[in-house]
């Protein structure tokens, strides 16, 4: 029992480091967003795909300051999200070990999204917003 508790933390913690973690560097030239851009994106998308790294997921995020995390296979943590200028933070119960994380969003040419290191091309995950909401 306590193997599978370790695997599901290790898979979280996977996870969130594809989302959140230093991945790989930019490659595209997406066009970073400033403070108003990003408020914008958040009210007009609310729901998000995150797809690739060997992980996929959903990320909601209510008007509230509420945030609800899926990772496929894996499960679901719910926490915080706001904006901080032009960077987007999230703090969850379980991922990231509880710790609050802030990233830049950049648009890229094909109209997803990158979550970026703050002040730096370092690409932390890439994401799109939801199709069906």
């Amino acid at each position: 029992m306590r193997l599978k508790k370790l695997s599901m933390i290790f898979k979280w913690l996977l996870f969130v480091a594809g989302t959140f973690g230093l991945i790989s560097c930019a490659q595209d030239n997406g066009v970073k967003l400033e403070q108003d851009q990003l408020s914008r994106m958040v009210v007009r998308e609310k729901s998000f795909e995150w797809i690739g790294y060997g992980f996929s997921g959903d990320l909601t995020l209510s008007k509230d300051g509420s945030a609800i995390l899926i990772v496929h296979g894996v499960g679901e943590d719910v926490g915080r999200w706001e904006q901080n200028g032009s960077a987007l933070c999230v703090q969850f119960k379980r991922a990231i070990q509880g710790a609050k994380r802030c990233a830049d969003i950049a648009r890229l040419p094909d109209g997803t999204y990158e979550a970026r290191k703050q002040d730096s091309t370092v690409r932390l995950g890439i994401f799109s917003g939801k199709s069906d909401e």
